[in-house]
């Protein structure tokens, strides 16, 4: 699982390359000032997913450090693995658009998961988990200009 979230790093480290090369092969370009726009857009896309994957980085290695078996049994865990699957939702859409301006469908993950009272046996991990689920939805949020 932890080698897994890592790989997307490369994934995404892959795409930034790709798109600064883009950018330099457009500096001569006559027709720069149309396609840089879309490779500035790429740009602010893929950081955004730099983010992401940043936080799923964090949130795989929480799980693998403080993992037992009643986890799967945790109600909170059960919420937040619920939100990732909207979130991973939110992603797809963004993907098959070209932009991660969700506004032409609604979201799935409309608004973070809130946890009242911190559950007495995972409140640790889970706490962990709520955090940077925030930040992914945070990031899924976010408008390009921002």
């Amino acid at each position: 699982l932890l080698a897994q979230a890592r790989a997307l790093r490369g994934s995404v480290t892959a795409a930034e390359v790709a798109i600064t090369q883009a950018d330099e092969s457009l500096a001569l370009n006559p027709r720069r000032r149309r396609s840089s726009e879309e490779v500035e857009a790429l740009s602010t896309d893929v950081r955004r997913l730099f983010a992401i994957t940043t936080q799923l980085t964090g949130m795989t290695r929480a799980f693998v450090d403080d993992y037992d078996d009643t986890i799967a049994g945790d109600r909170y865990a059960t919420a937040i693995a619920e939100q990732l699957h909207r979130a991973a939702h939110d992603l797809r859409l963004a993907v098959s658009t070209g932009d991660l301006d969700l506004s032409a469908e609604e979201p799935a993950l409309t608004r973070p998961l809130e946890v009242i009272t911190a559950p007495p046996t995972h409140w640790m991990l889970i706490g962990s988990l709520l955090v940077d689920l925030r930040r992914i939805h945070d990031g899924l949020a976010a408008h390009p200009e921002a």
